[in-house]
Order: C-alpha cells, then structure tokens, then sequence
C-alpha cells in the first residue's frame, strides 16, 4: 500500500541534458540545459520555483519561523530548548568552541578554510539571514554549498537549518503532521550528538541530506519512492553517521571496543547510529513520528535502519552486485513499471550509499575540501594505529609516501565511479552530471602535481602531537561509552 507512482516510468523527468561531443568532462560542466518535466503528477517536484510550496508556508530556509515563545529559528541556540541530549558534546553551544581534539595546526587550517567552512561561531544577524535565503534557493541544486550555509547558520546549526527546509521542501510537515516545534528539536538534538570530526560532521549530515533529496527532486528516484519512503530515507541521512567517532569499523573491531562487542563486529558504527536516532526519536519533544499510524511507524523504522546499514562500504560490493542485477531487469521490462516494493527500498539504500560518497561527484570547489578532510580524519586514525602497535593501510598512514591525488583517484575508480555509472543505467534517473563531475575530478587529479614532502623531523613532531590528542579523545569517548552503559 506504501507503494504509489508519482511519474509515468517514460519519458517523465527530463531536467538536465549534456552535450554529446568529444570534448573533456571539465567542459561538459560548463553547459546544462534544464528541460521541462513531462508527465510529472507529484507538483511538489515541479521546476519552476514559484511553484515550489515550501517557499510560500515556511520559507526555504526556516528563518521566518515562529514558535510558541515567539522564538525565530534563525535565533536558537541549544540552550534555548528544552531537554537538548548534550552527550557527546564538547559543550552546549559548540558550534562555537575550538575542537580539542584537532592537532593545533590542523585546526588552524580548517579555521582558515583549507578544510571548509567550520560551523558558525553566533547567532544569524539580518544581513547573513538574507544570503542563507539565497543560499537555500540553490538547495536543489547538485552545486548547494554546506560549506557556506554551515558557516551562515550559526548556532542554528546546519542540520537544523537544511533539515527543515528539506522537511519542508517534501511535504512531510503537512503529510505526517509533523510540527514544526517537534521538528526543531529532533533535529537539534541529533545535530548535537554529532562529533566535531573533520570529515564524519554536522556538516557531512546535511551534505548527504540534500544530496538525497536532489536524488528524488531532480534525479528522478521519486519513480522508486513514495513519500514515507522518502521520509523515511531523509530521517537517515540525517542520522546516518551520528555520534561516530572519527574511526573505522575496523579500528573498533582491532581494539576490542565496546561497540564492535556489543554489535559482534558487524558494522558497529552503523548498528550505533541507527540506535541513537531512534533512542533520541522516542524523547516525546523529539518523536517526529507520534502523529503516523503504527503501520506506517513500522515500515519506516525498518527502511531507515537498513539504508543506515547500507553506508557501511564494507556492504559496497554486495550493493554493486544487486544494483546491476536490478539494473538489467528493469532495463528488460522496456519502461513497463516492473520493481517490486522490495526493489525500491533496495534503491532507497542505493541512493542514500551514493549520498554519503557524493563528494566524489561535486564540482572541484567542494569536492576538494571533503577531500582535505577525510585526509585529516583518516591520518589521525593511523597515527592511532601506529602508537598502538597495529597495521596501518597506505592512505592513513601520514608516513606514506603516496600523494593524496592517489588515494583520492583510487577510492574514485573503486568504488564511486562504479556505483554512479551503474545509476546512470537505473531506467528514469537523470545522474550523468554526476558522472561527468567524477570524470573531471579523476581529470583534475591526474594534472596535480605530486604532494609536497613534508621534513621528516617536522613531520614526527607533528605526529607526536597527534597521536597524543587522538588517544586522548578515543580513550575518553572509551570511557563515556562504559559509563553510559
């Protein structure tokens, strides 16, 4: 009964078209001719803006916004609600504190904005609140910059601001009657169990939330979606790496962590993100839910759960598989609607996989600060593994001599790559910009010039440092995590 077409399976969204010549994938990006939507019976996904309701009842960007103490979304601050799950957090408003567990230069750096943006540092004044405007009119967009909108924030925070907006752009406020006071503060308390991680983020949750939500509003996954599905899958993207804690599976399954014991080594990190969202979801201030019938309530737990599950890349290869499988019959039926409900929940887990490693298919400007991040993040962990006596893989190992533009390249041909091209076969998606973007990047990274070395004697204090600060977060987070229990 979930299962409804918003389309007709041909022909049904035609949006974005590049240009068939032989020229390289960095000028295809230069040109896009958006076409008019044919046969589209879901007017929320229209192209016209005007037409967009979410700009008419709430604004786009939430900052008209009024609760009940008469308090502006744009203006709220975590120590304005009620009863904000401050665990994990370096300190109520932290948005606006200095993370301690980033090597001092390091830290510096992503000040300066050679790691991006970091999260806004006060509460939005006039000024700023106009080109968050601007900024979220974009939130369609394959090009939106967290980066900016995060900075622009301020204590609201980026999963606050993106997430209601997004709340709104689908319709899910007027569909589940969701309101917007509970919506503020599910989303607020989720943003604030969010670590101050250089890649795994507040801001990474609201990259992958809009790049979900360009899947259905542009992509054409609405063909595969209905909107609890789509609820259910945006609820993910939020939540999808909440309370990590900078480290892989793997670095938990070597130290015998609390988490891969109690998950028997089977992705913990996931089966943790997916029980705090629904731990923090069942606050009654919190519970976005309370107004869906029990059906309806069931159906959604489950498919979050399993496409929370589904962004563990150790599941990437059996995902390729089924998604070339389903790709070819699809592609047998010749447009006849032919997926099964099992299917669409299965390209739910598509989608929302491909969001979380989108970075890879964004224009160079975002693309190679997430880039400078992951780099940070994963360095960290192998200064980690190399003070605690384990093997450390090339591309965490600060030591290495390979250049990022290798690593970076790599995890393009492995694993990103792969995935967008078979999407791109997917019957009714419209994703070949994307593709096109993963070219020009494989382009891009092929005329950088090697990284330059770091003095060995510059680099082993820098390394003392590191190892020092990450210990000490990894064995407090340890520590926190045994207590809690």
């Amino acid at each position: 009964f979930l299962m409804r077409e918003y389309a007709e399976t041909n022909n049904s969204i035609y949006l974005r078209r590049y240009s068939s010549s032989t020229r390289s994938a960095s000028e295809l990006m230069q040109r896009s001719t958006p076409s008019p939507l044919k046969g589209l019976k879901d007017k929320k996904y229209s192209s016209s803006l005007e037409e967009r309701p979410f700009l008419l009842p709430r604004t786009m960007s939430a900052v008209s916004l009024r609760r009940k103490r008469g308090m502006s979304v744009a203006s709220l601050s975590f120590s304005d609600l009620e009863e904000v799950d401050t665990d994990s957090m370096s300190s109520v408003d932290a948005t606006s504190k200095a993370e301690e567990d980033f090597d001092e230069g390091d830290y510096a750096q992503y000040q300066r904005g050679e790691y991006g943006d970091p999260v806004g540092e006060s509460k939005i004044n006039s000024s700023e609140r106009e080109e968050l405007c601007q900024c979220l009119m974009n939130i369609d967009s394959w090009d939106f910059d967290i980066f900016r909108v995060s900075k622009l924030s301020g204590t609201t925070g980026p999963i606050v601001i993106v997430g209601f907006a997004l709340f709104e752009r689908h319709g899910i406020f007027d569909t589940f009657s969701v309101d917007e006071e509970t919506a503020i503060s599910f989303l607020a308390n989720i943003q604030a169990k969010y670590q101050s991680n250089p890649y795994h983020n507040r801001i990474h949750a609201a990259d992958t939330a809009q790049t979900l939500s360009y899947f259905f509003v542009r992509g054409g996954f609405h063909n595969y979606s209905d909107d609890l599905t789509r609820f259910a899958t945006l609820f993910a993207a939020i939540v999808h790496d909440v309370r990590h804690p900078g480290v892989t599976n793997n670095f938990l399954v070597s130290t015998g962590h609390p988490l891969a014991l109690r998950y028997n080594d089977r992705s913990p990190l996931e089966n943790m993100h997916a029980a705090t969202a629904f731990e923090t979801m069942s606050k009654a201030q919190c519970n976005i839910l309370k107004n869906v019938s029990q059906v309806e309530a069931k159906m959604f737990r489950h498919l979050a759960i399993m496409t929370i599950l589904a962004t563990d890349n150790a599941e990437h290869n059996n995902i390729l598989s089924r998604l070339g499988t389903l790709v070819r019959k699809l592609r047998k039926s010749q447009g006849t609607k032919v997926s099964t409900p099992e299917d669409d929940s299965f390209i739910m887990s598509v989608a929302l996989h491909a969001a979380d490693i989108s970075s890879s298919a964004k224009p160079w400007r975002l693309y190679s600060q997430w880039s400078e991040r992951v780099c940070v993040e994963f360095r960290l962990q192998g200064d980690m593994e190399r003070d605690l006596g384990l093997p450390v893989l090339p591309f965490m190992d600060r030591n290495s001599n390979e250049p990022i533009a290798g690593i970076q390249s790599g995890f393009i041909k492995a694993i990103c790559l792969p995935l967008y091209e078979k999407i791109f076969e997917l019957p009714n998606t419209q994703m070949e910009h994307a593709k096109l973007h993963i070219l020009s990047n494989l382009e891009t990274w092929g005329s950088t010039a090697k990284e330059r070395r770091i003095d060995p004697e510059a680099r082993e204090k820098k390394k003392k440092l590191l190892v020092k600060k990450a210990l000490r977060k990894f064995t407090s987070s340890t520590k926190k995590y045994q207590s809690t229990e």
